[in-house]
């Protein structure tokens, strides 16, 4: 026999937890401007951190050379890394917001 909530139904409800009419999905709950990276300091951090972490899951390790390497690099132009380390870029992910949810844990 299959057991159903009559209160928990899975509507899709505004910010007010008003039902939304059938069908409609439900819209963002964090307006931001294209060029909001919060927490992030711009654009380039944001690409690295998700190529690092998310796209060639490159171990931390690997991550701390990849950015010493470059980071010596960025010396003759008198520029500063993205990140010092891997956990200065996980910290900043773990910073980072879903919409009102800060995303701390694991992944």
């Amino acid at each position: 026999m299959k057991m159903l909530n009559i209160v928990l139904t899975g509507q899709p409800c505004n910010i007010n937890g008003v039902f939304l009419p059938d069908g409609t999905e439900p819209g963002s709950t964090l307006e931001k401007n294209c060029d909001d990276w919060t927490s992030y300091h711009r654009c380039l951090e944001f690409e690295l951190t998700e190529f690092l972490f998310k796209q060639n899951q490159m171990p931390a390790s690997q991550i701390d050379s990849f950015l010493i390497i470059w980071g010596v690099s960025l010396l003759q132009c008198s520029g500063e890394p993205l990140f010092t380390s891997h956990q200065d870029m996980y910290e900043t992910i773990d910073n980072s917001l879903l919409g009102d949810i800060c995303m701390v844990g694991e992944f």
